[in-house]
């Protein structure tokens, strides 16, 4: 479950800090259960799940042009564009390499 998750990763660089996900994730759940999964196949329905997870994980809580005017490290990583989108979609990348527990 997405609380498992959450809870292997509690203590860790890439620790998902608020219950944001977890909100999310339980609103994908709920749907899931309440009809979506019959429009998906299992594959859908995994993939739907785990964006939900971590599609905010590592989030600074600064917009884009924040931190691209403030020169973060990060915007100078993705070289300003989409500096939030690509730091999120590259936690979740070295996720899926982690063994979590």
């Amino acid at each position: 479950t997405a609380y498992e998750i959450s809870a292997c990763l509690v203590g860790s660089e890439m620790c998902i800090r608020d219950r944001h996900c977890l909100d999310t994730t339980n609103s994908i759940a709920f749907m899931l259960v309440n009809g979506l999964s019959s429009h998906l196949t299992n594959l859908e329905q995994c993939c739907l799940l785990f964006s939900s997870i971590c599609h905010d994980v590592g989030h600074p809580g600064l917009n884009n042009a924040f931190l691209v005017a403030s020169k973060s490290p990060e915007s100078m990583i993705w070289n300003d564009q989409s500096v939030c989108l690509l730091y999120t979609s590259d936690a979740a990348d070295d996720l899926l390499c982690v063994d979590l527990c």
